[in-house]
């Protein structure tokens, strides 16, 4: 899983900084991060899962480290990528009618 995952987070961090305009920032946007920072970002610690998943093959107590800590970084580095999609931002809350 680390693996995939590592992969997934390469292959949208070289979107990120190739393409800024790919993913689409909402206005009410809290995290005040380019698109680029976020890309540099996701392709660094998508290196580092990557490396890890793989380590993690061979019995390697650091790997198994690293993913623990991984996994609690993850949802904290996603958070500023919720708002940022391709699709407009899939953790947007539904638009309420008064």
């Amino acid at each position: 899983m680390m693996v995939m995952s590592g992969v997934w987070w390469i292959i949208s961090g070289i979107v990120a900084i190739a393409n800024k305009d790919f993913f689409v920032v909402s206005d009410d946007y809290v995290f005040k991060l380019s698109t680029t920072t976020w890309g540099w970002v996701h392709l660094i610690l998508g290196v580092v899962i990557l490396l890890a998943g793989f380590y993690l093959f061979t019995g390697a107590v650091w790997a198994r480290t690293i993913g623990v800590i991984l996994a609690a970084v993850w949802g904290i580095v996603s958070l500023p990528g919720c708002r940022t999609s391709p699709y407009g931002g899939s953790c947007s809350s539904p638009q309420r009618s008064r």
